[in-house]
């Protein structure tokens, strides 16, 4: 009699060890899914995460601002231009504005679309590229090619100017053939078009930013110091250097291709950066 009732209550036990072990598992698949970022100023925070586990991405930072990327294929982009007035070690940048001193420098300068008492049009549908202020809030700032090549580096921590061939895997992702990539002036079908914000172009240009790219048409500073083009056009840099200048990359509101040529140092064009390779 006692026995039975022995080997009962150890069938009794037996019986609840599943569910203890059930109610176990439970516990830990729902403490592994409230682990995440629990940092609120992190791109990746999770609202329902209790347990920090280090995950934590923060938006690149420079000179007081913040900046949306976007992932294309393997590369991580800015999703807007640069608008730092200041290198990556904290020292500024030299603000040139007269013309003389614009298409003279051999130094790394930054200006904004419009500002002084330069040469300016504007062609955007949206704002008056001419008023400086209006200018920097929606298309950052120009730079001359001395400053993209300033050891000091124009973009934050871990990113950095792309490079021509950096710009031609953003291409091919977007679908144009290698010899197309690495072809001169106007290629591709529609992969401009694809890179293009829906809005901002002049003379129904825009695209549709298919990719997230969301290219504005933030003109140019030729180097005669003249502001040129915003609303129709958008240039931007590449690191490397091209015949007696650097490649860069123009987008137009009359073409839905992408133009690849070098120009002047002087020439004064947006940047984007591109996250390093881990």
């Amino acid at each position: 009699f006692f026995f039975f009732f022995f080997e009962k209550d150890k069938l009794i036990l037996l019986m609840r060890i599943p569910t203890i072990l059930a109610a176990t598992c439970i516990m830990f698949v729902s403490c592994q899914q409230e682990q995440g970022c629990t940092d609120p100023n992190a791109a990746n925070y999770n609202i329902e995460a209790v347990e920090d586990d280090g995950s934590c991405d923060y938006p690149p930072e420079i000179d007081g601002y913040t900046y949306d990327v976007v992932t294309i294929g393997d590369q991580v982009w800015f999703a807007e231009n640069l608008r730092t007035k200041v290198y990556a070690n904290g020292e500024l940048i030299t603000a040139v504005l007269p013309e003389w001193q614009w298409w003279s420098t051999t130094e790394g300068g930054v200006v904004v679309y419009g500002e002084g008492s330069s040469y300016c049009n504007s062609f955007s549908p949206d704002i008056d590229a001419c008023d400086e202020a209006q200018s920097f809030e929606e298309y950052g700032c120009l730079y001359n090619g001395y400053a993209v090549e300033d050891t000091r580096g124009l973009c934050p921590t871990g990113w950095h100017v792309p490079t021509d061939s950096e710009w031609k895997v953003l291409e091919m992702e977007l679908g144009m053939s290698e010899s197309q990539a690495c072809s001169t002036y106007w290629r591709g079908t529609d992969e401009g078009t694809k890179m293009k914000s829906i809005s901002g172009w002049g003379g129904n240009g825009s695209g549709t930013d298919e990719i997230g790219f969301s290219a504005l048409p933030g003109g140019t500073r030729i180097i005669d110091g003249y502001f040129y083009d915003a609303g129709y056009y958008g240039g931007w840099w590449s690191s490397s250097p091209g015949g007696p200048g650097i490649w860069r990359r123009n987008l137009s509101k009359d073409n839905s291709g992408i133009q690849r040529n070098y120009t002047y140092r002087t020439q004064g064009l947006s940047v984007r950066c591109l996250k390093d390779v881990e």
